[in-house]
Protein backbone atom coordinates (compact mmCIF):
# COMPACT_ATOMS: atom_id res chain seq x y z
CA UNK A 1 0.00 0.00 0.00
CA UNK A 2 1.06 3.56 -0.68
CA UNK A 3 0.46 5.90 2.25
CA UNK A 4 0.19 9.64 1.72
CA UNK A 5 2.96 11.88 3.01
CA UNK A 6 2.99 12.19 6.79
CA UNK A 7 1.10 8.97 7.50
CA UNK A 8 3.00 6.41 9.56
CA UNK A 9 2.30 2.73 10.10
CA UNK A 10 2.42 1.55 13.71
CA UNK A 11 5.18 -0.78 14.90
CA UNK A 12 2.79 -3.75 14.82
CA UNK A 13 1.69 -2.88 11.28
CA UNK A 14 -1.99 -2.83 12.18
CA UNK A 15 -2.66 0.93 12.22
CA UNK A 16 -1.75 3.97 10.21
CA UNK A 17 -1.92 7.50 11.57
CA UNK A 18 -1.02 11.12 11.23
CA UNK A 19 -0.68 14.01 13.66
CA UNK A 20 -2.05 17.39 12.61
CA UNK A 21 -1.77 20.83 14.20
CA UNK A 22 -4.76 23.08 13.56
CA UNK A 23 -5.07 26.83 14.01
CA UNK A 24 -7.10 26.58 17.21
CA UNK A 25 -9.67 24.52 19.12
CA UNK A 26 -12.62 25.36 16.86
CA UNK A 27 -10.56 24.52 13.77
CA UNK A 28 -9.79 21.12 15.29
CA UNK A 29 -13.47 20.48 15.93
CA UNK A 30 -14.37 21.52 12.38
CA UNK A 31 -11.70 19.14 11.09
CA UNK A 32 -13.34 16.31 13.05
CA UNK A 33 -16.65 17.11 11.38
CA UNK A 34 -15.12 17.26 7.90
CA UNK A 35 -13.35 13.93 8.44
CA UNK A 36 -16.64 12.50 9.66
CA UNK A 37 -18.29 13.40 6.37
CA UNK A 38 -15.52 11.66 4.42
CA UNK A 39 -15.72 8.61 6.68
CA UNK A 40 -19.46 8.33 6.14
CA UNK A 41 -19.05 8.56 2.36
CA UNK A 42 -16.39 5.83 2.39
CA UNK A 43 -18.18 3.80 5.09
CA UNK A 44 -14.89 3.49 6.97
CA UNK A 45 -14.37 5.35 10.21
CA UNK A 46 -11.06 6.44 11.75
CA UNK A 47 -10.26 6.99 15.39
CA UNK A 48 -10.01 10.73 16.05
CA UNK A 49 -8.17 12.10 19.08
CA UNK A 50 -7.91 15.68 20.27
CA UNK A 51 -4.55 15.54 22.05
CA UNK A 52 -4.31 19.25 22.84
CA UNK A 53 -6.51 22.24 22.11
CA UNK A 54 -5.20 22.34 18.54
CA UNK A 55 -3.56 18.97 17.96
CA UNK A 56 -5.37 16.09 16.31
CA UNK A 57 -4.29 12.46 15.98
CA UNK A 58 -6.02 10.51 13.20
CA UNK A 59 -5.69 6.72 13.15
CA UNK A 60 -7.15 4.15 10.83
CA UNK A 61 -7.31 0.39 10.80
CA UNK A 62 -9.85 -2.14 9.65
CA UNK A 63 -11.50 -3.19 12.91
CA UNK A 64 -13.33 -6.11 11.32
CA UNK A 65 -10.14 -7.86 10.11
CA UNK A 66 -7.65 -6.46 12.61
CA UNK A 67 -5.19 -5.13 10.03
CA UNK A 68 -4.68 -2.47 7.41
CA UNK A 69 -6.61 -2.82 4.17
CA UNK A 70 -7.29 -0.90 0.98
CA UNK A 71 -10.11 0.86 2.85
CA UNK A 72 -7.53 2.43 5.17
CA UNK A 73 -5.44 3.53 2.22
CA UNK A 74 -8.45 5.14 0.51
CA UNK A 75 -9.44 6.89 3.74
CA UNK A 76 -5.91 8.17 4.35
CA UNK A 77 -5.74 9.54 0.81
CA UNK A 78 -9.12 11.27 1.13
CA UNK A 79 -8.18 12.79 4.50
CA UNK A 80 -4.82 13.93 3.12
CA UNK A 81 -6.62 15.69 0.28
CA UNK A 82 -8.80 17.48 2.85
CA UNK A 83 -5.75 18.43 4.93
CA UNK A 84 -4.04 19.85 1.84
CA UNK A 85 -7.15 21.84 0.93
CA UNK A 86 -7.22 23.28 4.45
CA UNK A 87 -3.51 24.12 4.36
CA UNK A 88 -2.62 21.63 7.06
Amino acid sequence: MQWPQGWKVSADGKRVGIDVKTEDFLDALTLFDDIGQIAEELEHHPDLHLTSYNKVRIESYSHDVGKLTERDEALAKAISKLLKERGL
